[in-house]
């Protein structure tokens, strides 16, 4: 009589921990699956960054590439895009994972760091990141490499670009780090008011800092020492979002929409790179 209880009861309880299993994965990829039909809003989170997205101080309205971009992809798939809230970039990963926003939308810049924690669109452009210096700093070599240099104080802000690439591949030299909430022009700031020596930023916050306040800062080397795709960030996993915003994406980069935005926002050679289409016309 024990016996069949016994496993009566055994094959009871192995049942419900196989639903409750079946239940929790169910939950985990509903968590990230959208269906195109059901895509009527996007809620974008932002930062304020030179042409990326720029917020005019009299009337709070923003501007700018990634603006121009949403505005044209809420166009082809017949959505709103929301403007939500301004996130700086250290605290985008957490904003994306708590439901705060559907998508980063300023161009943020896909390293491999970025990549275990979001899940990433496909870029529209591309922004050459250059060495920046301030006037009197002499490197302690002929290439990027010497600058990694216990002599050397390298400006970042927390949880950007300059921060990330610092750690990687400038662990020898001293860090002045500024707040997460810190734009380009503060962040050069801190090289013309000579607190570091270095940073790493894009031509076109090199050049309007270097136009706005002549004598301060330089480019450090001719070369830039890379390029990094300007895309729109999504919450780890949400693979469904994704391919939705690619595919919208080809389609203005193929139509030449994206060539046409970023061309009314060139002002130096080089300054944003834009990929080549994914046809060519044939002979």
């Amino acid at each position: 009589m024990m016996r069949p209880l016994f496993a009566s009861i055994l094959t009871f309880t192995l049942c419900l921990l196989l639903q409750s299993c079946t239940n929790r994965g169910d939950t985990e990829h509903s968590k990230h699956s959208l269906s195109p039909e059901k895509l009527t809003e996007l809620r974008c989170g932002y930062a304020v960054w030179p042409k990326i997205i720029e917020i005019d101080p009299k009337t709070g309205k923003l501007s700018g590439i990634f603006h121009e971009y949403l505005t044209e992809l809420a166009t082809v798939l017949d959505i709103k895009v929301e403007w939500s809230y301004e996130i700086s970039y250290g605290d985008v990963p957490t904003a994306l994972a708590s439901g705060k926003i559907d998508a980063f939308c300023a161009g943020l810049w896909p390293v491999a760091s970025r990549a275990k924690v979001i899940t990433f669109v496909k870029p529209i452009a591309y922004n050459p990141i250059y060495a920046y210096s301030r006037v009197g700093f002499t490197p302690p070599g002929s290439d990027i490499q010497s600058l990694n240099n216990p002599q050397v104080r390298i400006a970042t802000v927390d949880g950007e670009f300059s921060d990330l690439i610092s750690q990687r591949r400038f662990k020898l030299a001293e860090t002045v780090s500024l707040p997460k909430l810190s734009d380009g022009p503060q962040l050069l700031l801190t090289l013309a008011s000579k607190k570091a020596d270095v940073t790493f930023t894009d031509i076109t916050s090199g050049e309007r800092f270097m136009k706005a306040q002549p004598g301060t800062i330089l480019q450090t080397f001719p070369d830039p020492m890379m390029a990094y795709g300007m895309t729109i960030a999504l919450e780890k996993g949400n693979f469904a979002l994704k391919e939705i915003l690619d595919i919208a994406t080809d389609e203005l980069l193929n139509s030449g929409v994206i060539e046409h935005i970023v061309s009314k926002y060139q002002d130096f050679p080089g300054e944003i790179l834009i990929p080549a289409r994914d046809f060519s016309q044939g002979e």
